[in-house]
């Protein structure tokens, strides 16, 4: 999440709006093993109002919109084997807090064909969305429009509902893309996942089908001063590959901390495009890259989840303080957790389709707490005595894993603790320096120096759940 403007709030924590019942840690899913995949797509346009102020999300407070470049939707994914379903959809947005993703949810499970599936819903994290999350909007007053959050509400039911409706037969195939040359880690150390990552759904009835597009980078070749709604470069990769194959897409955002971004694009002179052209190429270099792969993986018909409830202490007051406000929906509960008393009940969950497995996770996470560091990185963190958890390569022990960023909660960045660094005087609202020069802007937007702990050891109980052990 972008920072919003600094928000000077003093107000006493008004503790009975975070009382809750104990969070349920207990790990539920299933497993299931069949003759074949059967999976559907399904998407609906986000009707944008027309009658009220709407903001850009994800730079600064304050920036209205003054047009749409492309259209914002919801696209859905339904997969189902031996009887068990998961649908999971991707809204294009800046992020979705948990509060709205059970809104969602609810709607969701009061139609037939969805009241007995598993659900996920995760934000592309567009930055030229409109703001869903209210801290976007006119500085101290909540950006987010009521009629849009029901548009966006709306929409991601429909195309759940459509999805579940589209179950076809048919066979899943994995594959990978190097796009390193245009991505780029703007905080040392330089760790990410240089691969773009696509599971094909080809359907036994010989029409188009869709693909799961996965990259670990922000959605923000637009930049920071357009007002043009857009879900980003996603869109133009999946309208490259559409008018290339007919296959419709979904866009999961993967690790994207620390902060990982796609370069700027040039002409043939070497100039920099403007930012509407930028963000066409860099979709179709995207797109191009996942339709020159020559080596797919098919995969087996087996179908895995697990999920679990995770509580996570806040130690940033805005957080506490803009929930308090009720610009914030995020679940909170109080229950004397770390120095505020306060947690956010967020969700983790992994998924697992034939020999690919996703990491679910409830915000912005590091790639080095997924892959851990390159062999050889001149790094120095600031906390170099406090170790880091396991990274999910070590959990999960493999080499190849899919991140699913920003699902069913937006928590903010989870940050190394090794290299968690606030600023001494005025800890979460401005941004600290460490001795190498470096801004620690990342952790202003973060819950704690704990959510990384508390993320490794809840995808450690998954990873050993009988429903990820089982395999099928």
């Amino acid at each position: 999440m972008k920072k919003a403007a600094l928000i000077i709030i003093s107000l006493v924590l008004l503790f009975s709006l975070f009382s809750g019942c104990a969070v349920n840690s207990g790990i539920s899913g299933f497993s299931e093993k069949g003759e074949s995949f059967f999976a559907g797509f399904g998407k609906c346009e986000i009707k944008i109002p027309d009658y009220e102020p709407l903001y850009i999300a994800g730079y600064r407070n304050g920036y209205e919109i003054t047009g749409v470049l492309d259209p914002l939707y919801s696209r859905a994914v339904a997969l189902s084997v031996g009887g068990k379903t998961i649908v999971a959809v991707a809204v294009d947005c800046v992020g979705l807090v948990s509060g709205t993703v059970n809104d969602i949810k609810r709607e969701m499970k009061k139609n037939p064909l969805l009241s007995e599936v598993e659900i996920t819903v995760s934000a592309t994290h567009t930055h030229a969305g409109i703001d869903t999350m209210g801290l976007w909007g006119k500085v101290a007053e909540d950006g987010k429009s009521p009629a849009f959050m029901e548009a966006v509400k709306a929409s991601a039911v429909a195309a759940a509902v459509a999805a579940a409706s589209d179950m076809r037969e048919g066979s899943l195939y994995f594959s990978k893309a190097s796009v390193k040359e245009l991505l780029y880690d703007s905080r040392m150390p330089k760790a990410y996942d240089e691969n773009v990552y696509q599971i094909r759904f080809e359907p036994s009835d010989g029409v188009a089908g869709f693909r799961i597009i996965n990259l670990g980078a922000h959605a923000e070749a637009l930049r920071s001063e357009n007002t043009l709604a857009s879900p980003d470069y996603p869109a133009h990769t999946g309208k490259y590959i559409f008018e290339k194959t007919g296959d419709e897409y979904i866009y999961f955002a993967g690790a994207l901390g620390g902060l990982i971004y796609t370069k700027m694009q040039k002409d043939a002179n070497g100039v920099e495009l403007a930012p509407t052209e930028n963000v066409k190429k860099t979709g179709e270099r995207i797109g191009a890259a996942l339709l020159s792969v020559t080596e797919e993986r098919k995969l087996s018909p087996t179908l895995s989840f697990a999920t679990v409830s995770v509580t996570l202490p806040i130690e940033n007051n805005t957080f506490v303080a803009l929930r308090a406000l009720g610009v914030l929906e995020n679940e909170f509960v109080y229950n004397g957790a770390g120095k505020l008393g306060v947690s956010a009940k967020s969700r983790l969950s992994l998924l697992r389709i034939g020999e690919v497995t996703a990491a679910l996770v409830p915000g912005e996470l590091f790639p080095e707490l997924a892959y851990g560091l390159p062999e050889f990185t001149e790094f120095y963190p600031v906390n170099g005595r406090v170790k880091n958890p396991k990274t999910f390569k070590e959990i999960l022990n493999t080499d190849e894993f899919l991140v699913f960023g920003l699902t069913d909660d937006e928590i903010g960045y989870i940050v190394p603790p090794n290299d968690f660094l606030l600023h001494e005087s005025s800890p979460y609202l401005e941004e600290a320096r460490d001795g190498y020069g470096r801004n620690h802007y990342e952790e202003t937007n973060s819950l704690s120096p704990h959510t990384a702990g508390l993320i490794a050891k809840a995808l450690e109980e998954l990873a050993a759940s009988p429903f990820m052990s089982k395999r099928g």
